[in-house]
């Protein structure tokens, strides 16, 4: 672009990694982490709690939900939020409210009080879903912002999977044990706070641009990149859609909107049923000795990630939507149809399940952004969060309820019908996002409609 100076100057999005890049990022990754080790750390601490709290089934239900409904309203109206006064603020003081909650449980003696915290969390957790990948894709460099937001996933699961592990760190710390293990979500979420407090992240260039602050948005790119970089040329006649996620509805956006929500939620729905209850499919699959099969699904779910993120570099989005989607319904059909096969050959088809189920998950931090243009993008993630977490409910409830009345084939089917309801959308709609990602057409995004 040309400067006001009359000098020529290149897009800050062509700029090479910096300080301002890697301290985002590794912001980005301690929330990640305190994520997935927060809602997998629930199921410990209310196994040790039912007796101190007297907590029945019911509560049990309701409390560990509490997170996922939580993240379902926080990811919808944070997300508008941060379309309407940016990204900045609402990155760095989320993790303060979420440390100061998880501290809380840990004087909480109510199961109703617990359920609302909660809920409370998992509202922030939310929020940093919508938050940081739009922060991350508007300063990022074009062409390592895929790999870096397809990254997201593996430090989640880093959480997720460490949370198991705290119980036998932890050891028995007598009858407030349970509340020691719920508030060590202070710890990570701390680490998150404190980094993007100090590091003082700025705002996103690109959102200051949409609101019309375009010597604020240079200056910031100055400071942090040099003054050979500058904002991409914008077309600052042409009306900004509005901040809002009704927007997300128009004519133009409306597949977009579908598509990322959709593609999320079916994909969610087998992820945590089978991440849940594995326990209970192996033992309906009758396999003896179910601990060295969990370990491989847990271990093939970590490769998946790792796989996933070389795919992404390698395949078109929408490819690596549908021949995920295709494998791993060819691989739930496959023990439906043939029910009397060998133990050894389901647990393979469980770990090939379970390594492309995480691979096809990659994209749902990376395919999100790219769908929606700068001023709907936090909006947009938000919507897609939150109908993904449609999905998780729906898995988490379904797949047990199903087993108990009908058994482990007609829950295997239910992943199969989600699984082919997400490709038969993705293949209808979804928009090719790999090769247009850096893409710009007289000034404006190419993604925006």
């Amino acid at each position: 672009m040309t400067s006001s100076a009359g000098y020529s100057r290149i897009s800050y999005e062509e700029a090479p990694l910096s300080a301002v890049h890697k301290k985002l990022a590794v912001g980005v990754f301690l929330g990640q982490i305190t994520d997935g080790y927060t809602l997998s750390i629930v199921g410990a601490a209310l196994s040790l709690a039912a007796v101190p709290l007297g907590l029945n089934s019911y509560w049990i239900g309701l409390i560990g939900a509490g997170a996922l409904l939580g993240i379902l309203f926080g990811s919808l109206s944070i997300g508008t939020l941060a379309d309407k006064i940016g990204r900045k603020f609402l990155f760095t003081f989320v993790m303060f409210i979420f440390c100061s909650l998880s501290v809380v449980q840990f004087f909480i003696s109510d199961p109703l009080l617990l359920t609302v915290v909660r809920f409370a969390m998992g509202f922030t957790i939310g929020s940093d879903y919508a938050v940081c990948p739009s922060l991350l894709t508007e300063w990022f460099p074009a062409r390592s912002r895929a790999r870096t937001i397809s990254s997201f996933l593996m430090f989640w699961i880093i959480g997720f999977v460490s949370a198991p592990f705290l119980g036998i760190l932890v050891g028995d710390l007598g009858e407030n044990t349970w509340r020691w293990i719920l508030a060590s979500s202070a710890v990570p979420s701390g680490l998150a706070f404190l980094w993007r407090f100090a590091t003082r992240i700025p705002e996103s260039p690109s959102w200051l641009a949409k609101k019309g602050r375009i010597r604020e948005a240079e200056a910031l790119i100055r400071e942090h990149l040099g003054p050979n970089y500058g904002l991409p040329a914008v077309d600052l006649e042409k009306e900004v859609a509005s901040g809002s996620w009704f927007g997300l509805f128009g004519p133009k956006l409306w597949r977009h909107s579908v598509v990322g929500g959709v593609f999320y939620a079916t994909q969610v729905f087998p992820f945590f049923g089978f991440g849940i209850f594995l326990p209970l499919v192996l033992a309906s699959l009758k396999i003896e000795n179910p601990n060295a099969p969990d370990i491989m699904y847990n271990v093939c779910m970590v490769l998946g990630v790792l796989f996933g993120i070389w795919w992404t570099s390698k395949v078109t989005r929408v490819f690596h939507l549908l021949s995920t989607y295709i494998v791993c319904i060819g691989l739930l059909v496959t023990m439906i149809v043939w029910q009397d096969m060998p133990a050894q050959l389901s647990v393979t088809l469980l770990a090939a399940f379970a390594l492309t189920l995480a691979a096809a998950a990659v994209l749902e931090n990376t395919y999100p952004p790219e769908l929606f243009p700068t001023e709907l993008r936090a909006s947009g993630i938000g919507f897609c969060t939150a109908v993904s977490r449609c999905g998780a409910a729906a898995g988490t409830f379904l797949l047990p309820v199903l087993n108990e009345h009908y058994g482990i084939y007609a829950s295997l089917t239910s992943s199969v019908v989600s699984l082919m309801i997400g490709a038969l959308v993705v293949y209808l709609w979804a928009p090719e996002t790999s090769n247009l990602v850096t893409a710009k057409v007289k000034g404006r995004e190419a993604l925006a409609p």
